[in-house]
């Protein structure tokens, strides 16, 4: 029984880690929409302890919502950089393109 009530915090904090934080803080490269293909390439804007993991994408009304996630610098991911490519027909409708963080949203783009 000790050992599960030790185990638990270990594996939470563990499968966190490998999740990931959303994040706003990087800079954006190489960002083209066109028609219904969208590109970007973020990276760190500072060297840290952090990497990214991966991004999720949502579009609501005529905004692409993008939030990426990073961790801790751990085996098995080791990207300074994160390249998102999103083929969907919903962004022909699509007129701006924010990052998007639990509580904060920063426009990248604007048409």
């Amino acid at each position: 029984m000790t050992l599960v009530l030790l185990a638990t915090p270990v594996l939470a904090l563990d499968f966190a880690s490998r999740r990931g934080s959303p994040t706003t803080d990087v800079s954006i490269e190489n960002l083209a929409i066109e028609d219904d293909h969208f590109s970007m390439t973020a990276s760190q804007e500072r060297k840290s302890a952090t990497t990214f993991r991966r991004a999720n994408w949502e579009i609501e009304d005529d905004t692409l919502y993008i939030t990426l996630f990073s961790g801790l610098v751990r085996g098995g991911y080791c990207q300074d950089e994160l390249n998102v490519d999103i083929e969907n027909d919903a962004l022909r409708e699509v007129r701006q393109v924010c990052l998007r963080d639990r509580s904060f949203s920063r426009l990248i783009y604007s048409r």
